[in-house]
């Protein structure tokens, strides 16, 4: 089963985790506050150019795939 970890609206160290991550590759070019609709861009891109399912929230598979 898939979790859903984070999306749109989140808030918390998590999601400034993943939007540095998302910052440092080059998919996000700003510092947003929460988890906004930039974040949920960047994340869907993410897991397209990863091969997988492009949701724009970070389940525990998107995840796994940072590390």
């Amino acid at each position: 089963m898939i979790e859903v970890l984070l999306r749109l609206g989140d808030s918390g160290d998590l999601v400034n985790q993943v939007i540095a991550s998302l910052n440092r590759i080059g998919l996000l070019h700003s510092t947003p506050e929460n988890y906004d609709q930039s974040v949920v861009d960047a994340v869907a891109l993410f897991q397209q150019q990863r091969g997988l399912t492009s949701t724009g929230n970070v389940n525990n598979q998107t995840y796994r795939d940072w590390e």
